[in-house]
């Protein structure tokens, strides 16, 4: 009988026998499939909820913060700047690699056309100068 250990690469077989190979399997490699399944099953159905909370938690901080009464603070100036850079943050960060990770790699943002590459590049540096400027 012919047997195979997949950890050690080393096989022993007798010429007598005739049957199919014996193979170890590494149990750590099931656990990390798993694993890998378990976080992209988190990241496809968690970003949605992430950008929804988002969206709607950067709108209501301009609601809040663009009334009268919060007018002539510093906060009332900071704080919707920055979720402004959030929401594109959000929507130039977060739904491109949503998108891939939904269609297995068959829709990436940046190769869908000339002017989305340049889009991402744009957004993604306008908003790396506004949260330094804050």
């Amino acid at each position: 009988m012919e047997s195979y250990d997949a950890t050690e690469r080393t096989s022993t077989a007798s010429a007598s026998s005739s049957s199919p190979p014996v193979v170890a399997v590494n149990s750590s490699s099931s656990k990390n499939d798993a694993g890998l399944d378990l976080v992209a099953a988190l990241w496809i159905f968690g970003a949605p909820v992430i950008f929804v909370v988002g969206i709607c938690g950067n709108a209501l901080v301009l609601v809040v913060m663009t009334r009268r009464r919060m007018s002539g603070t510093t906060t009332s100036v900071h704080l919707p700047v920055m979720a402004a850079a959030d929401t594109m943050v959000l929507v130039s960060g977060l739904i491109p690699e949503w998108l891939e990770a939904v269609t297995g790699g068959d829709v990436v943002f940046k190769k869908l056309h000339p002017v989305t590459c340049k889009l991402e590049k744009f957004v993604f540096y306008t908003r790396l100068v506004i949260y330094d400027c804050l």
